[in-house]
């Protein structure tokens, strides 16, 4: 571990953790969170925004592109985490950015429905409707990469596995970073790694179901990927840190689609904080995450179908 990752952490869990840890009403997590994300996100060169509108029949949702370049070989399709309460395109737009600006990507971020004022499954709903948009407007799937971050990482693989149900165009690939798969959170990790998780208070996991789910069964494949059928998926990613609490929702399901015979790709990190890779440009352990995402969405791109 890095002296930076070290501190980092330390940090982290006296703030972001111990803030999360008391806070229950939407309005002042959101609030937070935004300067948190101004605060610990780089700001990568050549960083740029443009307010757009994801459009498909009568859906209409707002939204982000964003890059650090004219991004002209093809779209990620970011959905940001926030426990699906918290989070817009604006406080991961600088990360999005990172990944596909020197991509020569467009990073394309939907301004999804948020809980508890919208609950499940208003989000799945709008991020189905935003790739069909992109669709619409004549982006060839293969030059779409899905990703998403903890609750965005979960409603990637949901859109995932709706793209496949529906028979739709398949995107070129599908990156999870920290993902929620499991809503009845019956991952060991939960428990074991309440304590190094320096992000995660395992104890407000009954607080995001609750303003979430609104009384959806959670073991629903549509709210839990874990259970999710993916028999024809494209190539996936999971990166995951090994100390935090959702270390099991990543390894049970790269275990149970590995078995099934689908192309899936890991990598795991050591103490490092939940969605280690939205710390680049600050700590080393942060820009392997990078690169290693980087990597893969590359290569998402360029091998023939």
């Amino acid at each position: 571990m890095s002296l930076r990752l070290s501190i980092t952490n330390r940090v982290l869990k006296l703030t972001v953790k111990r803030h999360l840890t008391r806070a229950r009403v939407p309005a002042r997590i959101r609030r937070r969170f935004e300067w948190d994300c101004w605060l610990f996100l780089r700001r990568p060169r050549g960083y740029w925004t443009k307010p757009t509108e994801f459009r498909f029949g009568e859906f209409r949702r707002p939204g982000l592109l964003a890059g650090a370049n004219e991004g002209q070989d093809g779209v990620l399709l970011y959905l940001h985490g926030g426990a699906f309460i918290f989070g817009s395109p604006a406080t991961h737009s600088r990360f999005a950015a990172a990944i596909a600006g020197p991509l020569n990507l467009t990073a394309a971020l939907p301004d999804y429905r948020l809980a508890p004022e919208y609950p499940y499954p208003a989000a799945r709903e709008d991020v189905l409707n935003a790739y069909r948009a992109l669709l619409e407007e004549g982006c060839a799937p293969d030059r779409i990469v899905i990703a998403g971050d903890s609750s965005g990482g979960c409603l990637a693989l949901g859109l995932l596995a709706d793209i496949l149900a529906l028979d739709l165009p398949r995107p070129a690939g599908v990156a999870a970073l920290s993902p929620i798969t499991d809503l009845t959170f019956s991952g060991r990790s939960i428990s074991e790694n309440a304590e190094s998780d320096v992000i995660l208070p395992a104890a407000q996991n009954e607080l995001v179901a609750s303003y979430y789910l609104d009384g959806t069964d959670r073991a629903d494949p549509g709210v839990s990927p874990l259970f999710a059928d993916f028999t024809g998926a494209p190539p996936l990613f999971i990166q995951f840190s090994k100390t935090e609490i959702l270390r099991d929702d990543s390894l049970r399901l790269i275990d149970r689609l590995r078995n099934e015979g689908l192309e899936i790709r890991q990598h795991v990190l050591d103490d490092a904080p939940h969605v280690a890779a939205m710390f680049n440009g600050r700590l080393p352990e942060a820009d392997e995450a990078l690169r290693n995402l980087m990597a893969f969405v590359a290569g998402c791109l360029t091998r023939e179908v």
